[in-house]
């Protein structure tokens, strides 16, 4: 979950300002700087969580 709450808001955005996915490098070099030993594991947990939260906010824009 820190992973996450770190790289929330690094997202991917279409043309329009439109975000459609969280920048897995951002993730990744989180992951690295906070010693995250399961690696495999937490980044799918962090895009999980980054989809779920990405479909939930869809119609808010």
């Amino acid at each position: 979950m820190m992973i996450f709450r770190i790289c929330q808001d690094q997202l991917l955005c279409a043309g329009m300002g439109t975000p459609y996915g969280i920048n897995q490098v951002a993730v990744h070099e989180a992951m690295r700087l906070y010693g995250v030993e399961d690696k495999k594991n937490c980044f799918e947990k962090v895009l999980l969580l980054a989809r779920t939260v990405l479909l939930a906010t869809e119609g808010e824009q």
